[in-house]
């Protein structure tokens, strides 16, 4: 007779056998997800994921006789709004992991040539473009935002320019969160500079802080836990017209250190939506997307129903 095991040990199977089938060493897996080495070994020799039609996952074991199916229930939730107009429709203490990139005033009308060239626009969005100190309050307003909707021991990540971090860390730590890490991605494929006349943009900062002690930190090996972390910019189909989209194999390795089956993860400035579609083979997560923009609102809803048939439920 097969013997059915809980969703939390299934997910736990399921990681398993996929770092497994990403260069993991047994001993890395087993840290990692505080599985006993002996347990573990029957996992990686019994199981195999195999995907079918519904984007959900079978563990079959040919050995143990155990059968579990381990399908994907995804819920995502659209605001079409800023972030500041959600007012009561995210109630207070709902959210487990906030995983964001918020404007950062990284755009600039007059980047100077010499030569007699053009000078350069750099435009990524309205959003982009706001006065300081109209920024500053923004900042200041968002920053309590998610210190309201984290819940105790909920975690935040925040892509960020290195000029607004510290307006950034301050509104947060005045807001009630703890800082814990200051975290870089080194782009390993950057923009070149064609001219060569300064360094090549090669990476982003990213924040990471807490409300109160974390009560999800999936430790990963030593090696793998490093506060730098190298890897390629969005390709190939996965990149969309979103000028500042983040790859989801990165949001996919800040959602397995700092989420778990069940929770709740916000991103309140949502653009292309790649943070709920990193965790497209996560279970049972549910994902909160605010996006005020009509043609990156409409992207999510697109991308959710052609690349994973998802449905997009819209908050009015």
């Amino acid at each position: 007779m097969a013997r059915i095991i809980t969703p939390e040990r299934q997910e736990l199977r399921t990681e398993a056998i996929r770092l497994r089938q990403t260069g993991w060493s047994q001993s890395e897996i087993s840290k990692a997800l505080a599985v006993p080495q002996q347990t573990l070994s029957k996992w990686l020799i019994a199981g195999k994921i195999e995907p079918n039609n519904t984007h959900s996952l079978s563990i079959m074991s040919n050995h143990s006789n155990i059968i579990v199916t381990h399908n994907n229930h995804h819920s995502i939730t659209l605001f079409p709004c800023k972030y500041e107009e959600v007012g009561d429709g995210i109630a207070s203490a709902s959210v487990d992991l906030i995983l964001t990139d918020p404007p950062y005033q990284a755009s600039s009308n007059n980047l100077k040539r010499t030569l007699q060239k053009t000078d350069l626009r750099r435009d990524y969005g309205k959003w982009d473009r706001v006065p300081a100190r109209q920024y500053a309050r923004n900042v200041n307003a968002w920053a309590n935002l998610m210190a309201q909707h984290l819940k105790e021991g909920g975690a935040l990540y925040c892509f960020m320019d290195m000029r607004q971090s510290s307006l950034w860390c301050d509104a947060l730590e005045r807001a009630g969160l703890t800082y814990q890490n200051f975290i870089i991605w080194h782009r390993a494929n950057p923009a070149p500079q064609m001219r060569q006349t300064k360094w090549c943009h090669a990476f982003d900062s990213i924040l990471y802080f807490t409300k109160g002690s974390p009560k999800t930190f999936r430790w990963l090996g030593l090696n793998n836990m490093h506060n730098v972390i190298k890897g390629p910019i969005c390709q190939g189909a996965e990149r969309t017209a979103h000028p500042t989209q983040k790859p989801r194999w990165l949001l996919k390795r800040l959602l397995i250190i700092s989420s778990c089956s069940g929770d709740t993860i916000l991103d309140p400035f949502a653009g292309s939506g790649a943070t709920a579609f990193a965790g497209h083979n996560f279970d049972h997560r549910k994902y909160i997307l605010v996006e005020p923009d009509p043609q990156y609102a409409g992207l999510i809803r697109g991308r959710a129903k052609e690349e994973f048939d998802w449905d997009v439920t819209i908050h009015e």
